[in-house]
């Protein structure tokens, strides 16, 4: 009976020290639960916005290709109005010419 008794106590004793062990185990299975609920949200969340980013990108690579193309064009224009300058004014200066040798 004594032994018992001294066992049962013991008992009690270990119960009463592993009660703080199991509420901090629980509370950490709990904190790791949302941790990893919200490190999964950020990793979405994260491609997400990579995935943002790239449209984006390839949204301005595409603007900017055609402002080259823009560019280009607008060089090859200005090219041709200066060749039907150069034209003009030439052949501006043959009639000159012409109707000065007229005159004479």
């Amino acid at each position: 009976p004594k032994k018992e008794g001294e066992l049962k106590r013991k008992e009690e004793e270990l119960r009463l020290r592993s009660q703080p062990l199991d509420r901090m185990r629980i509370q950490l299975q709990s904190d790791v639960a949302d941790l990893t609920k919200e490190r999964e949200a950020f990793s979405r969340k994260v491609e997400e916005e990579k995935h943002k980013l790239r449209t984006e990108s390839m949204s301005l690579q595409a603007r900017v290709d055609y402002l080259e193309r823009t560019e280009d064009s607008m060089r090859q224009l200005q090219r041709q109005i200066h060749e039907r300058m150069r034209f003009l004014d030439s052949e501006e200066e043959d009639m000159a010419n012409t109707a000065v040798r007229v005159k004479r």
